[in-house]
């Protein structure tokens, strides 16, 4: 396993390292680098690199630069004042410092001071000059940058509204006079169901959002509503989940089968509110309406009242009584002609 010699301390774009063993991986923010990375920058891309000696590496656009001895030497980094004659230790670390744009005048040691010594160096010593020149250190061997991926997203699928928008429509279950195959109609449409059954409403997303959408909903009867509250269907608040990733569900609000003839009924649904951790949900405040579709239609029966063979008997003279009769009640009068 390659030897940890640093750390990422900041980097700002696309930045990647590639191993020894040739495994690439893109840098971030604290990821650690080992002896002899491929580091390379690709587009505007920067990265400042802090060696385990407290030393720093700082690249800019477009470059690369490999993580050898050359720029980082693992048996160098020690604590401490180099033995003497040992000149290729501070010289390693003198480059270091020019590398990471210090003053190497300030970050190395002071010389040795003191009376007596006469003699000259063993060495014949060097001058380094801070020309304020900024270099792009290269080592190791020529790569060409990563190539980054273009995605290209449809025109109907960019967002013309940044919030999604939530709104409430009703719908007719096969079978159901007016009905369809159950899908959602116009944001105006009437839902609606036998009475005794179900009146279905789609809660719909403009837009699928990363996280679990709440609505709530108010059922109630409007002034140009027909039904009753509590009697013909259950009027209260309730709460629809539509969970991430989708753009839709729905709410069933229960009728009553009451057994009396009577027209069709109607009643209102709207959405109060709507809340996502993932961000700000608009509300369509329409309501939609929701209709019970009445099916006591009444049998009328007519029977004598003197007899169970449905004829009436009298005496001569004296009207034959007969009973006409509605197996079911109705909210309206009935006209009977016999």
């Amino acid at each position: 396993m390659a030897q940890q010699i640093g750390m990422v301390k900041n980097i700002t774009g696309t930045v990647s390292a590639t191993g020894a063993d040739g495994t690439q991986r893109i840098l971030f923010e604290g990821d650690v680098v080992a002896a002899d990375d491929v580091i390379s920058s690709n587009g505007d891309g920067r990265v400042e690199i802090s060696f385990s000696d407290g030393t720093t590496l700082e690249m800019g656009p477009n470059a690369l630069i490999v993580l050898d001895k050359s720029i980082f030497d693992p048996a160098t980094a020690v604590t401490g004042t180099p033995a003497a004659g040992n000149t290729d230790a501070t010289v390693a670390a003198l480059q270091r410092a020019i590398l990471a744009g210090q003053d190497p005048t300030q970050v190395a040691e002071a010389p040795a001071t003191g009376p007596g010594a006469e003699s000259e160096s063993l060495d014949p010593g060097f001058t380094v000059r801070m020309t304020n020149q900024k270099v792009t250190p290269i080592s190791g061997f020529d790569t060409s940058g990563v190539t980054p991926d273009t995605f290209l997203l449809p025109q109907d699928e960019l967002l013309q509204n940044p919030f999604p928008l939530v709104s409430i429509t009703g719908s007719s279950p096969p079978g159901t006079p007016g009905g369809g195959g159950g899908g959602s109609t116009s944001a105006l449409s009437t839902g609606s169901a036998i009475e005794g059954n179900p009146v279905i409403f789609d809660i719909n997303l403009s837009t699928i959002s990363a996280g679990d959408t709440t609505v709530t909903v108010n059922v109630f009867s409007s002034p140009g509503d027909t039904a009753t509250p509590g009697v013909d269907y259950t009027s209260q608040l309730y709460t629809v989940i539509i969970p991430a990733g989708q753009s839709s569900a729905q709410l069933g609000v229960d009728t009553v089968a009451d057994g009396i003839h009577e027209p069709n009924e109607t009643f209102s649904a709207q959405i109060l509110t709507a809340t996502n951790s993932a961000g700000t949900i608009n509300i369509n405040s329409t309501p939609a309406t929701g209709t019970i579709i009445d099916n006591d239609t009444p049998t009328v029966t007519v029977t004598g009242t003197n007899t169970g063979l449905g004829g009436g008997t009298a005496t001569e003279g004296s009207p034959v009584t007969f009973a006409v009769s509605l197996d079911k009640p109705s909210t309206a009068d009935t006209v009977i002609t016999v």
